[in-house]
C-alpha cells in the first residue's frame, strides 16, 4: 500500500534546541517539534510503516503536555549544518514511577517512596506501541550507528540534567544491532510487556473456530455467539475510514471506560488523537463500531498496512459487555473483516492476555533497554533491574508458545 508522507502541508521552520558532537565527530541536533525535520527525510530514514510522520504529528499535538517529544538527528562528521543525516530518533520524556511494573502488593509498601521513586526519564522510541531508529543508508552498520547515537544520547540526557534514558519497546529485530551495547555494559535489557499476533492463514472465522482454539473454549464461544446470534434486536457492525468529531467524543468515552480499569495507567488517549488521525490517514484508518438497541455498545480503533490489521484501542460499554459478550463479538467481526478484506495478520496490544491465550494468539517479543548515567548505578541496573521487569507481573505469558523469546 503506499501512503503519502503529509496530508497537510508541512512548514519546516522550527530550530534546532541543542546542537552537539559526539566522541566520534558526528554531529547532532536535537528539536522539540516535528516541524524541523523534513518529512522526505523521515520517510527515507524510517520503513515503511503506519505510524508515520503523520502519526508522529498526531501525537505531538495530542500528547506534547503530557510526554514532551524531541527528535535527534545524527549526521555524519563535518560541518552540522551541511553533513549528511545518518539517523532520526524520536524521543519523548516522562515523569516515571519506578514502581509501577512491581507487584501490587510491593508497590502499595513503597507507596511512601513515590516522592523518591519517581524520575524524569528520556524515553527512546515512540509514545505508543514498538519503537524504531530511523536509518537514513540501509548500507550503514546499525550496531555503528546505534553505538554513534548513544554517545549523543549521553550528552544530551547530561544537559537536561536526565539520569536514566530507555529504549522502550524496541522489536525483536533490533536485538543483533543492540547487543554490542549490552555486553559493553552501556545497556540491560530487560523483556517488555509483548503484543500478539495471530497469522490469519485460515479460509473463514469458522475454520479458525474449528481448528485453533482448545476444546473448552471452542464450546464456550460457539455457545456465545449462539447466544448473540439469537438476540430480538442483533449487533450490528459499521466500519469507518475517520469520525466526525461527536463520533469521536462517543468513541472515546467507551474507551476511557477500559483504558482507566485497573491501578496501572499509561498512555490515555484524548478524543482528538482518534479525530484527527482519522482526518490524516484515512487510508490506513479503520473505526468498527458495534451498536444495539440503537446506541454504541463497543469501539474498536485499527489500522491497516502491508496486509495486517492492527487492533489497537478498545472501547466498551462495560454495562452490556458481558451479557453481550463483546470483546469475542469484536474479535470475530475483525477478523471476519480482515479475511474478507484479504488480510494475512492480526495484531493486538499487550495486556488482557488471558482471552489472549485461549484464543491461541502467540507473543510479539518486545524490549526495554535501560541505561544510568552514573556507572556505579548502572552496574546495579544490569543486576537488580531483571527483578522488576513487566513480564514478571504476568504469569501467564510463560504459557504463549513462543514465550522463551521473550
Amino acid at each position: 500500500m503506499s501512503v503519502s508522507v503529509a496530508s497537510d502541508p508541512i512548514t519546516v521552520t522550527s530550530a534546532p534546541v541543542f546542537t552537539g558532537r559526539t566522541r566520534g565527530g558526528s554531529g547532532f541536533e536535537v528539536f522539540d517539534r516535528l516541524a524541523g525535520i523534513d518529512p522526505i527525510l523521515w520517510q527515507t530514514a524510517f520503513p515503511p510503516s503506519w505510524k508515520d510522520y503523520r502519526y508522529f504529528q498526531t501525537l505531538e499535538e495530542t500528547f506534547a503536555d503530557q510526554f514532551p517529544p524531541r527528535y535527534l538527528v545524527l549526521r555524519e562528521a563535518g560541518p552540522t549544518e551541511t553533513a549528511a543525516v545518518r539517523a532520526v530518533l524520536p524521543m519523548f520524556f516522562v515523569e516515571q514511577d519506578l514502581t509501577v511494573s512491581l507487584a501490587a502488593g510491593l508497590r502499595a509498601l513503597l507507596r511512601p517512596l513515590r516522592p523518591w521513586l519517581t524520575l524524569r526519564l528520556l524515553m527512546l522510541g515512540c509514545i505508543v506501541g514498538d519503537g524504531q531508529v530511523g536509518i537514513t543508508d540501509p548500507a550503514d552498520d546499525p550496531a555503528a550507528v546505534l553505538a554513534e547515537l548513544d554517545d549523543a544520547l549521553e550528552i544530551f540526557a547530561r544537559r537536561e540534567g536526565v539520569s536514566i534514558r530507555l529504549f522502550k519497546d524496541m522489536p525483536e529485530s533490533y536485538r543483533p544491532a543492540l547487543a554490542p551495547l549490552v555486553a559493553r555494559g552501556r545497556y540491560t535489557r530487560l523483556p517488555s510487556l509483548p503484543a500478539v499476533g495471530l497469522p490469519l492463514d485460515f479460509a473463514s472465522f469458522d475454520e479458525y473456530l474449528n481448528t485453533r482454539p482448545g476444546k473448552s473454549t471452542r464450546k464456550s464461544l460457539r455457545r456465545k455467539f449462539r447466544e448473540i446470534d439469537a438476540l430480538a434486536e442483533l449487533i450490528t457492525l459499521e466500519v469507518k475510514h475517520r469520525v466526525t468529531a461527536d463520533e469521536a467524543t462517543e468513541l472515546h468515552a467507551l474507551y476511557e471506560r477500559v483504558a482507566l480499569r485497573g491501578d496501572v495507567h499509561f498512555e490515555v488517549f484524548s478524543a482528538d488523537y482518534f479525530l484527527k488521525l482519522g482526518e490524516r490517514m484515512p487510508e490506513t484508518t479503520r473505526y468498527f463500531i458495534w451498536r444495539h438497541g440503537g446506541r454504541v455498545v463497543a469501539f474498536s480503533f485499527c489500522t491497516v498496512h502491508d496486509g495486517a490489521i492492527y487492533d489497537n484501542d478498545l472501547g466498551l460499554d462495560t454495562a452490556a459487555a458481558a451479557p453481550l459478550h463483546l470483546y469475542h463479538v469484536t474479535f470475530r467481526d475483525i477478523v471476519r473483516w480482515a479475511l474478507a478484506h484479504g488480510l494475512t495478520r492480526y495484531y493486538s496490544s499487550p495486556f488482557n492476555y488471558e482471552p489472549k491465550l485461549r484464543l491461541r494468539m502467540d507473543v510479539v517479543p518486545l524490549d526495554l533497554y535501560a541505561r544510568h548515567t552514573s556507572p556505579l548505578v548502572n552496574w546495579l541496573l544490569r543486576r537488580f533491574a531483571p527483578l522488576a521487569a513487566p513480564t514478571r507481573q504476568e504469569p501467564l505469558l510463560a504459557q504463549f508458545p513462543s514465550a522463551g523469546r521473550l
